[in-house]
């Protein structure tokens, strides 16, 4: 599809600063262009800060990755009353930013907007709606951990997942982004965070104990 600025009305009697057209609902004002010594007069968007700043989070939000999750114990052999680990590989937990050109009438405006994973949700799907958050990418689970390593990042299941059709709970990790955004003007500033996630079928078993003599 082709789009077409506004008509321009340079040699029409418009008047820089002051002629305005509505183009694809934003007002457009017309405004000089001077370089090397030719000057012409050119549309320029009238458009705020945030405005542009609020664009530019849909474009990061493309660029942002689904993060690979891991459990301990593995999703399908998840234990009553016994912590289920969960986290984000640490090499993975960096930000991700973008950077566009807009023209104004103090010249071009160059905005980064910069997202930045800062939390882990948990959702467990127990039907319990119980939330688990905890900052960072959680703690990777090894054999050679000490039995006294614990970690924010983990949840231990009160029933067993047979009480669901199925036989598994459907949980689901969000990795929270925080947004921010800085202009070469010296403007800064926050955006609403991004949650990006995946779900999971977790099988969590009841074990019973057996004494012998």
């Amino acid at each position: 599809m082709r789009l077409e600025l506004p008509l321009p009305t340079y040699g029409l009697g418009g008047r820089t600063g002051a002629t305005t057209r509505d183009w694809n609902g934003t007002q457009w004002v017309l405004h000089p262009c001077t370089r090397e010594d030719d000057s012409i007069l050119v549309w320029v968007p009238e458009v705020s800060t945030e405005t542009i700043a609020e664009s530019s989070r849909d474009v990061v939000r493309e660029q942002v990755p689904l993060l690979d999750q891991q459990f301990s114990p593995p999703p399908l052999r998840g234990v009553v009353n016994t912590p289920t680990w969960f986290w984000v590989h640490p090499a993975l937990w960096i930000p991700v930013s973008v950077t566009a050109q807009v023209p104004t009438p103090r010249g071009i405006l160059t905005m980064t907007t910069t997202a930045t994973p800062k939390a882990l949700e948990f959702h467990p799907g127990d039907g319990s709606d119980s939330v688990v958050e905890c900052d960072g990418p959680g703690v990777p689970w090894t054999p050679l951990l000490s039995s006294f390593i614990t970690t924010d990042c983990m949840y231990e299941y009160p029933v067993p997942s047979s009480v669901r059709d199925g036989g598994t709970f459907r949980a689901r990790i969000d990795v929270v982004w925080s947004v921010t955004w800085r202009t070469n003007f010296g403007g800064s500033g926050h955006l609403p965070d991004l949650r990006l996630g995946t779900s999971h079928q977790l099988r969590v078993r009841e074990l019973q104990a057996v004494v012998t003599r």
